[in-house]
């Protein structure tokens, strides 16, 4: 059996088809695509602390804040941080009640499965987490 159709037309207008054309990019959007990969390698660690009793509980971070891979030599270096001020400058929280906070940092080794969290400073009272276990997301919560 033969089937014929009396529609002979093409299915797509032509007046709807573009040939390609050449398009000359930005190079700083060049750069930071190249970039991409190594954002993406990017460590987040949601902190949480409770201030108890201090009569006017104050919190701030020091750049010199490190995730340190156990057995290694490298430190992946503290980013950014959100919710909470760098020092030199003091981020006011309220007594009692839980202050959250978000650090982002470089990308671990890839053969990294434990690492701590280091805060080093000239004095006493530096955030340290221990023995935190490698999550495939990269994506932590920690009490401090």
């Amino acid at each position: 059996m033969l089937l014929k159709t009396a529609y002979t037309a093409p299915l797509i207008p032509s007046d709807h088809i573009r040939t390609p054309t050449q398009v000359n990019l930005d190079p700083g959007l060049l750069e930071q695509a190249k970039a991409y990969p190594f954002i993406e390698q990017q460590v987040i660690v949601h902190c949480e602390f409770s201030p108890g009793i201090f009569w006017e509980p104050r919190l701030r971070i020091w750049p010199t804040t490190y995730l340190i891979p156990k057995g290694g030599t490298s430190k992946s270096k503290l980013l950014q941080a959100e919710h909470i001020s760098f020092y030199p400058e003091w981020t006011p929280i309220k007594r009692f009640i839980v202050h959250r906070f978000t650090l982002i940092f470089e990308g671990l080794p890839k053969d990294c499965t434990t690492f701590d969290l280091v805060e080093e400073i000239p004095e006493p009272g530096g955030f340290v987490a221990r023995d935190i276990t490698r999550l495939p997301s990269d994506i932590y919560s920690i009490s401090l």
